[in-house]
């Protein structure tokens, strides 16, 4: 279970590490080494849990067990996007304010949905046309939204790193 945790820790430093012109090697390495510290982590936890439970209460702990890891499963996505969302808005915001450009309403609204990364920055050129003074806010947009990315992937490599440290005194009592 600790070698799973600690594969996600690495994994995630490894997405917190990537820009915008990201190797897919490195996308790459930071998925499988997720993806394996998943799959040595799943099973181990689901027997440490199941295992000082009598027999015939296995069904109901398991339900527990899968009901309690699917709402930690939620929480984590809602953390994870109120963070990229607070970060991201932030830096544009930061970043915005650097340019001194007025923006109206629909424009901004457009831009916040780049860097929320609910909206393809081609389609707010198309719409807008490659103004001079939009193409730098685009640009800003992705910047601002790498950073909410690298926020929530180090946010998760901190939860996993505490995830490590927590197997680590259960497998040594």
């Amino acid at each position: 279970m600790s070698i799973g945790m600690l594969l996600f820790v690495v994994g995630f430093i490894i997405l917190a590490l990537i820009d915008l012109q990201g190797r897919f090697m490195f996308l790459l390495l930071a998925l499988a080494l997720l993806g394996i510290g998943l799959a040595v982590m799943g099973p181990a936890t689901t027997t440490a849990a199941l295992s000082k439970v009598p027999d015939d209460k296995k069904g109901i702990a398991s339900g527990v067990f899968y009901g309690l890891a699917f709402l930690a499963f939620s929480l984590g996505v809602a953390i994870s996007t109120v963070l990229l969302s607070s970060v991201a808005s932030l830096r544009f915001k930061h970043l915005l304010n650097l340019t001194n450009i007025h923006l109206n309403p629909s424009q901004l609204n457009s831009l916040k949905l780049i860097y929320t990364g609910t909206h393809n920055p081609n389609i707010f050129l198309s719409q807008y046309g490659h103004v001079a003074k939009l193409v730098p806010l685009v640009n800003d947009a992705k910047l601002a939204f790498m950073s909410g990315f690298h926020a929530v992937m180090l946010f998760c490599a901190f939860v996993s790193l505490i995830g490590f440290i927590v197997a680590l005194v259960v497998n040594n009592q």
